[in-house]
């Protein structure tokens, strides 16, 4: 149990720390094995989703979470939370991390390179 607790510490610590380096705002706790990140302005967790997609990955965004649902009752409602994604690093194996955070960082880099954002 404690190994399984300290396998998931080190892999929160770690992969919060590489996107605290790529400029994402990270928000996360002491347990689970995801964080919530939030893209700069100008970007959104679905187009950033999209582009992942094409490389195999994928996170969550934010509005498929909202449990209140409002965009089925109301197609033109827009999510105060379109820059919010959450990224699982539970089934992510440790020997792949630096693979991961590198794919990760070459789509989002080219996504904000492509948008303008600094």
């Amino acid at each position: 149990r404690k190994a399984v607790e300290e396998h998931y510490n080190w892999q929160r610590q770690r992969y919060g720390k590489a996107f605290e380096e790529m400029g994402l705002g990270v928000y996360t706790g002491n347990g689970g094995f995801y964080h919530w990140l939030e893209l700069p302005e100008g970007m959104t967790s679905d187009e950033l989703n999209k582009r992942l997609f094409k490389h195999g990955a994928a996170i969550l965004c934010a509005f498929d979470c909202d449990m209140g649902r409002p965009h089925s009752k109301d197609p033109r409602y827009k999510t105060p939370y379109d820059r919010f994604f959450r990224f699982s690093f539970g089934p992510l194996l440790p020997e792949t991390f630096e693979a991961d955070i590198k794919l990760f960082r070459e789509v989002y880099e080219t996504y904000k390179n492509e948008t303008g954002v600094d």
